[in-house]
């Protein structure tokens, strides 16, 4: 699976009848953009079946051919596809078919012969803004995908901004601790990250994660209805490209009931313990 800094390869479909013209211009393309797809046609009837077959990201056409000139592929690939992005060429001579290509929707035009360096910078312009589009689009799922985990996963998640106020908490947060978002959105996250150690336990976290630093442990913090409960925390501190903390995200599991089971086998031991020294008058047996 691709992710999203995989580059992103793009496909051009070339229609042009004239076969010498048609390996220029794919050499050229070739040698500019080696992970180019490109695919040629020799008529606008053959370039509409492999556009049909195939949406290419861009469509470099001639606009005089036989069989099917250009201007009416044009309007048959918009037809199927209105967002397509086409280049239409033409020879100096016949520059009054242009006016009727623009009127088809072609993205571009340039004249014959080639001026590759205005070729390239054409084809250029459309193919990033082709690429530009597809890396947004993919980001945007992903972006997606990751809220569906942090709004659907198994922990606890808290997001603050650089100064600590809260801005984000999932639901999990509001099932597990009562507080709804708008109990907690615009407080500092230090109360959370005192619990019951006290706001100089907090300080001392605030301190580490605000050198960039991730910190792990453990707190006793209320739930709304004033129950206490044991969670497991790690906070890291986001930074942006220049190295500067924007955010601050705190992943909180609920460890109560392992902290119970806990305390039930520390009993259990005691207890044991308690019976052999009343059968027996042994020492103490070591504990683990």
């Amino acid at each position: 699976m691709e992710s999203w800094l995989t580059p992103l390869s793009a496909s051009l479909l070339y229609v042009e009848d004239d076969p010498l013209s048609r390996e220029l211009v794919c050499t050229a393309l070739a040698r500019k953009w080696p992970d180019l797809q490109l695919v040629t046609a020799a008529n606008g009837e053959e370039g509409l079946r492999l556009y049909q077959d195939q949406h290419f990201d861009l469509v470099l056409t001639d606009i005089c051919m036989p069989i099917m000139d250009g201007i009416q592929m044009v309007e048959k690939i918009l037809a199927l596809d209105p967002d397509a992005k086409i280049i239409a060429a033409t020879a100096i001579s016949d520059t009054h078919f242009m006016l009727d290509a623009i009127q088809a929707g072609v993205s571009r035009y340039v004249l014959k012969p080639f001026d590759f360096k205005l070729l390239f910078a054409t084809i250029g312009e459309i193919l990033s803004q082709v690429t530009l589009g597809r890396r947004l689009e993919r980001q945007s799922g992903l972006i997606r995908q990751l809220s569906h985990a942090v709004e659907q996963g198994p922990g606890m998640v808290i997001i603050s901004d650089a100064a600590g106020n809260i801005q984000y908490v999932n639901s999990r947060f509001s099932a597990v601790t009562g507080f709804q978002p708008g109990d907690v959105i615009g407080q500092n996250m230090r109360a959370r990250l005192a619990g019951d150690a006290g706001p100089e336990y907090a300080d001392t976290v605030w301190g580490e994660i605000s050198q960039g630093k991730e910190w792990r442990g453990e707190l006793v913090n209320l739930k709304k209805g004033g129950e206490r409960y044991y969670e497991e925390v790690i906070v890291s501190p986001l930074t942006t490209t220049g190295g500067t903390i924007a955010n601050f995200v705190a992943v909180i599991e609920d460890i109560s009931e392992r902290k119970r089971a806990e305390e039930k086998i520390r009993s259990l031991i005691e207890e044991l313990e308690h019976r052999v020294r009343s059968t027996h008058g042994g020492p103490e047996m070591p504990r683990a």
